[in-house]
């Protein structure tokens, strides 16, 4: 039974990609206006359609050249800016080099003058007293600390002046490196741009085309043979609009049962599914209509298609369900005082299939609608959804089963309304559980209808 569910919705998923496919074909209506059909004129608004989109597309390119140019200016002043101030380090740079290389020569100079100066701290060879060796020495050793002092200031000098060429250095490398990656940007967009002016060029182009088109189905529209007036095309446009039926769509209202006696069921009859009446929903997504037109002037006509609907039973009670071993549903009363209910639902998704036949009434723009007819029914799946607290900690459940359930349903339809906008009521005229598993239970839901497909 489970495979054959499976398979069945399967099929259900076929039909919706079936029929968005269908919906998606380009309309051409096939009304014949003299000798020519509606589906020209449904060309011509198809051409209008497409200049129009092509007009904005062309503005929306237009934009972004505008934007693109405007950004390469930028950015081409930016690199102006970057290198000029290249030039500005590059020549700062041989400055400081130049400034170096001569300090540079003149701390070699003072190295010299401090090497001979220590040749007479030593005047071995110099037949000199020692009186004048003493004075000799005295005065070698003041100007060699002399020197000295001189020289540390020098080299101290010299080592600032080349970390700071080797910072304008590094300085410049970013300011060509920054240069480069504007020169990148620059080039980039220069390609959008030409992009977007070739799309463009593409676009008055296929203007063109579809202009000519349009003259060429003016001329046809206006030729002998398939002249017509304004009022004649609205009374045959009138007269052959397409029946269109008012299943598809959302519609959601409330659930309840009724008895054997199709009277609505009593809390001693609903037995362990007493409901909570504003919680019980029923919920349908009718997603395929077919329509059939039963009558020339399209007013009266039959639709099917298919659909789903789920409802949701929210039980009153403190139970759990489960089937006994005789395949009956049975109900496991909880103590409230040990395990309190939070949510306690049985929840059902059936796929329908109805058969309805419908009458409608232009009123204005819109359309009165009277319709009725018969749903079948097949039980996709259903689920015991819970939520309680023991001590205060919070807990969620999940049982999927069949609960006996009837795998398949047929029953009534009846709706009315105006527009887009509908009331509905739908009964069942099969119990909701198998014969002898549960109480004996007829489905009925009155409810909204708030949008069509």
């Amino acid at each position: 039974m489970k495979q054959l569910y499976k398979t069945i919705l399967l099929i259900a998923v076929g039909m919706v990609f079936f029929g968005y496919a269908a919906n998606a074909q380009k309309d051409t209506t096939e009304l014949k206006v003299g000798k020519k059909k509606l589906m020209i004129i449904d060309e011509k608004t198809q051409k209008e359609n497409a200049i129009y989109n092509l007009d904005k597309a062309k503005e929306s390119f237009e934009k972004e050249i505008a934007e693109t140019e405007k950004f390469i200016k930028e950015h081409e002043e930016l690199m102006k800016q970057r290198e000029e101030l290249v030039k500005q380090r590059e020549e700062l740079i041989k400055q400081r080099e130049e400034l170096i290389a001569e300090k540079e020569k003149q701390f070699d100079s003072l190295t010299v003058s401090i090497i001979n100066s220590k040749a007479f701290l030593f005047p071995e060879s110099l037949n000199i007293s020692q009186n004048e060796l003493s004075d000799s020495i005295k005065k070698n050793i003041k100007n060699e600390i002399s020197l000295n002092e001189r020289n540390n200031k020098e080299l101290d000098k010299l080592i600032e002046d080349k970390m700071k060429l080797l910072l304008y250095k590094e300085e410049l490398q970013n300011l060509k490196s920054e240069i480069e990656k504007q020169k990148l940007l620059i080039e980039l967009n220069l390609k959008k741009e030409q992009a977007f002016k070739n799309g463009i060029e593409n676009i008055d182009k296929g203007m063109v085309d579809i202009k000519k088109g349009m003259a060429d189905l003016d001329k046809s529209l206006n030729s002998d043979d398939s002249q017509i007036s304004k009022k004649q095309f609205q009374i045959e446009n009138r007269n052959h609009s397409s029946f269109n039926a008012h299943w598809a769509g959302f519609e959601f209202g409330i659930l309840n049962f009724l008895s054997v006696g199709k009277t609505l069921a009593t809390d001693e009859q609903l037995d362990y599914l007493i409901l909570i009446p504003e919680k019980t929903m029923s919920y349908g997504l009718n997603i395929l209509e077919y329509d059939i037109a039963l009558s020339k002037n399209k007013r009266f006509g039959a639709a099917t298609g298919a659909g789903l609907e789920w409802n949701s039973l929210a039980l009153r009670q403190n139970i759990n369900l489960y089937e006994d071993a005789n395949g009956i549903i049975r109900a496991e009363y909880i103590d409230p005082a040990i395990t309190e209910f939070t949510k306690n639902k049985l929840n059902t998704v059936y796929i329908t299939v109805p058969l309805i036949v419908e009458f409608q009434i232009p009123v204005k723009h819109r359309k009165f609608f009277i319709g009725a007819g018969i749903t079948g029914g097949i039980r996709a799946w259903s689920k015991q959804k819970q939520k309680y607290k023991i001590d205060g900690q919070v807990y969620k459940n999940k049982k999927t089963d069949d609960f006996q359930m009837a795998p398949f349903r047929y029953g009534a339809t009846a709706r009315i309304g105006y527009g887009d906008v509908g009331f509905f009521i739908n009964y069942s005229f099969v119990s909701l559980f198998n014969k002898g598993a549960g109480p004996e239970l007829f489905p009925i839901s009155v409810g909204l209808k708030i949008a069509d497909f």
